[in-house]
């Protein structure tokens, strides 16, 4: 009985002293930002699981933006007045998405099919992509294809687009 009256005691002096009031309202604050921490991340990964089960793609294994430099140089081949390089940034840009979904888990081979197998739930352009990917085909087929900026640009735009929705860029 003596140790309860004792605690009882201790508990009262405890709360009318001005400092243990604020370090009580400390471990409140810190409590609550936890609380909220920890909210955030679960809806975080709840957000990405979700995503996963509406659109069927897999956990993406590729690092976050680490195609982000490669891609800025890439573009920087669009800024020149050289129809040649104009084809070959649309060639390295799908390139580097067909990287891209290989990394996702895509089997296939080629890019076309890897498109093929895909649905507008998992790729929001997909018509947009495979326009790109028909134009670099053909850039690949006919030797002195006339490629206009324009053309490269809207190809490029698919597929940087595309691979900001994989978190590639």
């Amino acid at each position: 009985m003596e140790i309860i009256k004792f605690l009882e005691e201790l508990n009262a002096l405890l709360d009318k002293s001005f400092i243990f009031r604020g370090y009580k309202f400390l471990l409140a604050f810190w409590l609550v930002v936890i609380f909220l921490s920890v909210v955030a991340i679960l809806f975080r990964i709840g957000r990405l699981y979700w995503n996963v089960l509406i659109s069927g793609q897999g956990l993406p294994h590729i690092r976050k933006g680490s195609y982000f430099k490669p891609w800025e140089k890439n573009e920087l081949r669009l800024e020149k007045n050289n129809p040649n390089e104009w084809k070959v940034a649309v060639l390295e840009g799908a390139r580097m998405f067909n990287e891209v979904l290989t990394k996702t888990g895509y089997k296939s081979e080629t890019l076309g099919e890897k498109l093929a197998q895909m649905n507008q739930a998992q790729l929001a352009n997909l018509e947009e992509v495979r326009l790109a990917n028909e134009l670099k085909n053909r850039i690949v087929k006919e030797e002195g294809l006339a490629v206009t900026q324009k053309e490269a640009r809207e190809a490029l735009n698919a597929f940087e687009k595309a691979m900001e929705s994989f978190d590639a860029i």
